[in-house]
């Protein structure tokens, strides 16, 4: 049957076929959705794939495979964001008698992020595949790796104790910068602006920002700091972007919120923009369920 999305495996096959076939169809049985695609694992195929429109691409990459630590280096730094972003998952297979260790000590290279969807099959002591996962939580933390289940019986088991969110929702040290616009003047307190209902039809977008950042705030229990500096705001009359676009392309800030029209997600000059949804780079999700979305607008900036 059609699915409502099609995830792509690049699939890099270089060692014992018996073994990749069973941890293959194992994968695979627990993605149904999955469109198989075998290519060469070459270093310059990462370029020519287009994912401006998040296709959900997963990669198979044997370790075994000589170029394999290139293979990763050139994914970490292609184009601007890498292949390492949520849109992307990696299974990697460890080399026979290979550590976990020595896998991670190989990505300390590399250009990592929070976001990263790597998980990496190792073989124990008793021919076992064993699951882990690598990902750099952020700053003053550092490449972290953990232990997230086992290939057992046919099939992929994960530890649910440790959701792919919840093994990142401590963010000790982690700076998020954070930003957008308010148009018009208030005189009431930021934080009543923001949030009463009564002037909610100002600065909408913005208000639906605060309200998802509040959320951020809720879950992970951070501090953070506020202020209101006055500048120019939108493209200039040359037509180059200004305001949130440049300060997202520019890496000043890290998230923010807005509005756009359905042209603006083609745009060649920003690669990242979300219909009525949050410019997260780490792409983590603020709806806690799958649900109609129409009215989240309005129900974000209601009185609690």
């Amino acid at each position: 049957p059609a699915a409502k999305s099609i995830r792509n495996v690049i699939y890099s096959r270089r060692r014992a076929f018996l073994d990749k076939v069973r941890l293959h169809k194992a994968i695979l049985e627990e993605n149904l959705n999955m469109r198989v695609v075998f290519a060469k694992a070459r270093v310059d195929a990462f370029e020519n794939i287009n994912t401006k429109r998040y296709e959900k691409f997963t990669y198979f990459l044997d370790m075994q495979c000589p170029d394999s630590a290139d293979i990763l280096d050139k994914a970490s730094n292609v184009n601007r964001f890498g292949k390492f972003e949520f849109i992307y998952s990696w299974y990697l297979l460890s080399k026979v008698n290979q550590e976990l260790e020595d896998i991670f000590h190989i990505f300390t290279r590399f250009k990592t992020r929070m976001d990263m969807d790597v998980k990496v099959l190792a073989v124990d002591d008793f021919g076992r595949f064993e699951v882990s996962e690598i990902f750099n939580p952020g700053i003053n933390v550092g490449l972290t790796t953990r232990r997230i289940g086992k290939l057992q019986n046919g099939s992929v088991i994960i530890d649910k104790n440790w959701s792919y969110y919840e093994s990142r929702m401590n963010m000790t040290g982690v700076l998020i910068r954070s930003a957008n616009v308010i148009r018009y003047p208030f005189t009431t307190s930021f934080d009543e602006y923001m949030t009463d209902p009564k002037l909610m039809k100002y600065d909408i977008y913005s208000k639906f920002h605060y309200q998802l950042f509040q959320g951020l705030v809720h879950i992970h229990g951070f501090e953070y700091n506020t202020s209101l500096p006055f500048s120019w705001f939108g493209n200039t009359s040359s037509g180059e972007d200004g305001g949130l676009a440049k300060m997202l392309w520019d890496d000043t800030i890290d998230i923010s919120s807005a509005g756009c029209i359905l042209r603006l997600l083609d745009s060649d000059r920003i690669d990242f923009y979300d219909y009525i949804m949050p410019y997260y780079k780490f792409r983590s999700c603020f709806f806690p369920q799958s649900r109609s979305r129409k009215a989240e607008l309005l129900r974000s900036i209601k009185a609690v």
